[in-house]
């Protein structure tokens, strides 16, 4: 595609860094659903299509998208063996906009089929394609594998910066009022608003489709990582020459291109290859306390971070009733979304993951004991604990994968984050079971407590937590 423009491996780097962040965009965007949330209940109930339908159930719709992208994921380096990472991420991206365009006729139809479209659909889609730009800024980038995954996973957080104004701009420019009051929840009931619920999609659909486009026109896979014949060699002039007759080099020559090689790379007898960083298939690391470790630290921070994206805007609305307001609230914790993915990606580079998951997990564990407070200052208390919340629990998503890769090795870093991710399948449906028993029977104040245990249960995870790396520092 575009890279035969591109000459240099710096120019190549950031145009995977930049096709990674964009096209996370995309992928992101389910951190919106708790603005879509009221406008889709709100929607479903007042044409009859789903009279009883609450906040609590329509987050369901969140659910099976996690659910799915987790199924997804272990698979999604089988395809990408099989098509390649472009082939791959072009299937996963057709998957998932198609998903959000069919939704404008399932909402019409009926909550489970919404629940397919724009739940299953978007999550298998996202799962195919999720950990392909981040697997190429990995190769591109293998001396801050932390930086790495943080920039380009800063674009999944972006999406809500982006997308959520789209949202509330389209179906609510005039900032009507939530009116209609069934117990604890309150609706919009103007059809002003609500008829233009099912033509988001369409309008979604196709910003999804123009960015996807163009992140995959960018996404250049780095060279092969096994030095062959074809290759001129260039040797670091500081290399040792080992006892086997082999040196370390520091890039090839290909086709007048310089490219990067990992350190690790060797030169080969004529004829030979090498791979490098073959780390821990999928079976092997299943067979380690390591991955287990990992497995819950994500389990249980996950439970607060889709109690965030799927109720935010339901409790700020029992005190906040301003729309426009509450969706500028989380169109700003979006940039804290973004840039602390990088920040959480540079502490573990410069500390460790142990580290800085201590500290994200104390962190949340804080503000969210303290989060009742704001229904008793003023509302932009409220705007700063959620861009607190959120750019604080959004670290899960570039230590988890950066952890997978330093403990587990790069080879196999698609299937094996898929595997950690099946934590999300548990993690989607207990959120909600959790909110819809004991927001019932304790309150909010009693979830935020319930939400702060499991996230301090991710600490103490840490901190057991001393995988070292090859050179016996702590990941």
């Amino acid at each position: 595609m575009l890279e035969s423009f591109i000459k240099s491996a710096r120019s190549k780097t950031n145009c995977v860094l930049f096709a990674g962040v964009t096209m996370m965009l995309t992928f992101g965007t389910p951190y919106t659903f708790g603005n879509m949330n009221p406008y889709i209940t709100s929607y479903m109930r007042h044409k009859g299509i789903a009279p009883t339908l609450t906040y609590t159930k329509c987050s369901w719709v969140y659910v099976v998208t996690l659910a799915f992208q987790a199924l997804a994921m272990p698979f999604a380096g089988l395809v990408e063996r099989c098509l390649g990472p472009r082939l791959t991420a072009v299937v996963g991206c057709t998957i998932l906009s198609g998903g959000v365009a069919l939704s404008y006729f399932s909402i019409q139809h009926s909550f489970e089929a919404l629940v397919v479209t724009y739940g299953a659909m978007f999550g298998i889609g996202a799962g195919i394609a999720y950990m392909i730009p981040m697997t190429c800024a990995l190769k591109w980038m293998t001396n801050n594998p932390g930086l790495a995954t943080g920039i380009v996973n800063g674009g999944a957080g972006g999406g809500p910066l982006v997308f959520t104004m789209i949202q509330t701009a389209f179906i609510n420019p005039e900032n009507k009022e939530v009116r209609l009051k069934v117990g604890e929840e309150i609706y919009f009931d103007q059809d002003e608003v609500l008829e233009k619920v099912p033509y988001v999609f369409f309008v979604l659909a196709g910003c999804y489709s123009a960015i996807q486009l163009l992140a995959i026109l960018l996404l250049i896979s780095p060279p092969s990582q096994k030095t062959t014949i074809g290759l001129e060699v260039v040797r670091d002039p500081n290399a040792e020459i080992k006892e086997n007759g082999t040196e370390e080099v520091s890039y090839v020559i290909e086709n007048d291109i310089k490219l990067p090689l990992i350190e690790s790379n060797k030169r080969q007898p004529k004829g030979e290859t090498k791979d490098d960083d073959e780390g821990l298939t999928p079976g092997e690391m299943l067979r380690t306390v390591d991955f287990y470790l990992i497995f819950f630290m994500f389990l249980f921070n996950g439970l607060g971070i889709i109690f965030l994206n799927t109720l935010y805007k339901a409790f700020g609305l029992t005190f906040i009733n301003d729309d426009i307001f509450l969706s500028l609230v989380w169109t700003l914790s979006s940039v804290f979304n973004f840039s602390m993915r990088i920040v959480w990606g540079i502490i573990s580079d410069k500390f460790s993951f142990r580290v800085a998951m201590m500290v994200m997990c104390t962190q949340f564990t804080a503000l969210v004991l303290t989060l009742q407070v704001t229904v008793y200052a003023t509302r932009y208390l409220f705007m700063l604990y959620i861009c607190l919340l959120i750019g604080t629990g959004s670290g899960t998503f570039t230590l988890i994968p950066t952890a997978i890769a330093k403990r587990f090795g790069k080879k196999h870093v698609t299937t094996n984050y898929g595997m950690a991710f099946l934590s999300q399948i548990i993690t989607a449906p207990l959120t909600i079971l959790i909110s819809q028993s004991l927001l019932t029977i304790l309150g909010w104040a009693g979830l935020f407590f319930v939400i702060a245990g499991l996230s301090y249960g991710g600490f103490i995870l840490a901190f057991l937590f001393r995988a070292k790396d090859k050179n016996g520092e702590e990941i």
